[in-house]
């Protein structure tokens, strides 16, 4: 057998709580940039799903991004 059953529940059930732990921070921070939250179900993909969420994260446009006069003046 290629896969042994134990190894593969063993790698889910750390995957799991993996996702328990680093899912709501993604959640919150998400919805606070003013994106859809659907995003965190790219958590779902092991290590590419999580590459990309930040990614998305890092270089998207966040409500406080904004220049105005007074930001203006401080630079």
């Amino acid at each position: 057998m290629i896969l042994d059953p134990e190894v593969l529940g063993q790698f889910l059930g750390r995957f799991f709580v993996l996702l328990l732990f680093i899912g709501p921070p993604f959640w919150a921070i998400l919805g606070r940039i003013g994106r859809s939250r659907i995003w965190v179900l790219l958590l779902l993909i092991p290590v590419l799903g999580t590459v990309f969420l930040l990614w998305f994260v890092a270089f998207a446009k966040w409500s406080g991004d904004y220049e105005n006069s007074y930001t203006k003046e401080l630079h």
